[in-house]
């Protein structure tokens, strides 16, 4: 993505997730995409970007259940609710969310 057209856009920040790396993800490719959304989420609007789209909202849900707390069977039922199964790497990331 080009980064000048992004920032013109008024996003902050951005992370473009490459199908390799977070097809299915390692553990550190997780936690390295959400602790960059924990680190730029507070400083202004972040684009989370995958060209499916299916792991940039995955990994987004992950990171709003993280911070507001959300158990994981909430969890699991709000991306369920919007069509979304969290599998894999990422769905492994529910069982370290408060029970």
């Amino acid at each position: 993505p080009d980064e000048h057209a992004i920032r013109s856009l008024g996003f902050d920040a951005y992370v473009a997730l490459c199908a390799q790396a977070l097809g299915n993800p390692a553990d550190e490719s997780v936690d390295r995409v959400l602790a960059f959304l924990d680190h730029h989420a507070h400083a202004g609007k972040v684009l989370l970007h995958c060209r499916k789209g299916i792991r940039a909202v995955a990994l987004a849900l992950l990171h709003l259940a993280r911070a507001e707390d959300w158990p994981p069977g909430e969890t699991l039922a709000r991306g369920d609710a919007e069509g979304l199964r969290l599998e894999g790497k990422i769905g492994e990331h529910t069982s370290e969310l408060q029970s």
